[in-house]
C-alpha cells in the first residue's frame, strides 16, 4: 500500500486485518498516526494480526507536505 500520509487507527486496522505486508509512507500525521503517536498500531507486534507489515516511510515526503498545505 502506498499513500501519502500516515495510516489513522481506523485505516491501520483496516491494513492489519486484511494483511497488506507492506506500507509506503509519505509524510507523518503524528495527531492521528498509527506510527508516529504513542499507539503504535502499525508496528507493533499484536498477537491477532502476527508480524507487522514492513514499513517504509519518507518516500517523496516534500511532495507529500506540499499536498497537505494546499
Amino acid at each position: 500500500m502506498v499513500t501519502t500520509a500516515e495510516p489513522c487507527w481506523m485505516c491501520t486496522c483496516a491494513i492489519r486485518e486484511t494483511g497488506i505486508r507492506r506500507v509506503v509512507v509519505g509524510t507523518c500525521t503524528p495527531d492521528v498516526g498509527a506510527v508516529s503517536t504513542r499507539y503504535k498500531l502499525l508496528t507493533d507486534e499484536i498477537a491477532v494480526w502476527g508480524a507487522p507489515p514492513e514499513l517504509v516511510r519518507g518516500v517523496l515526503e516534500a511532495e507529500c507536505l506540499a499536498l497537505r498545505k494546499k
